[in-house]
């Protein structure tokens, strides 16, 4: 089991993961995704809304999907992840999470290498210029 990840917290992270993240949405769970030159491993946040189910819902789709991120057979390009859970995601059982999650992240993974270094947008977040995807 790999260390655990520190959790994005600060509110301009937010922002930028926001305004330049790549977005992929799945069944159950959306992720975005923020490419870091500067990170060396890859930070968590999760969302989950009131509309996926209770307290224990919630915090047991929450303590699901961040399993499913520490069992991963490979290590998560190194950036900003928030995974943000569907309203169906309190509802379904591990193995379907499992599932949806890594589908998710694959095409995540893709979209950010299709973009690849010279895309204006890419380009504008490493200097700091807005310019949203």
């Amino acid at each position: 089991m790999r260390a655990a990840s520190v959790r994005i917290s600060a509110k301009s992270d937010f922002a930028q993961l926001r305004k330049s993240g790549i977005r992929n949405h799945g069944e159950l769970l959306s992720v975005t995704f923020l490419p870091s030159e500067v990170e060396t491993s890859y930070r968590l946040a999760f969302a989950v809304s009131k509309k996926v189910g209770n307290a224990v819902i919630r915090n047991r789709v929450r303590r699901r999907v961040k399993a499913i991120f520490m069992e991963l057979d490979y290590t998560p390009d190194p950036g900003l992840y928030l995974v943000v859970a569907k309203t169906g995601s309190g509802s379904a059982d591990f193995e379907t999470l499992r599932a949806d999650l890594k589908s998710t992240l694959r095409s995540v993974a893709v979209r950010s290498e299709r973009l690849g270094q010279n895309d204006p947008r890419l380009v504008a977040m490493k200097s700091g210029v807005s310019g949203g995807i």
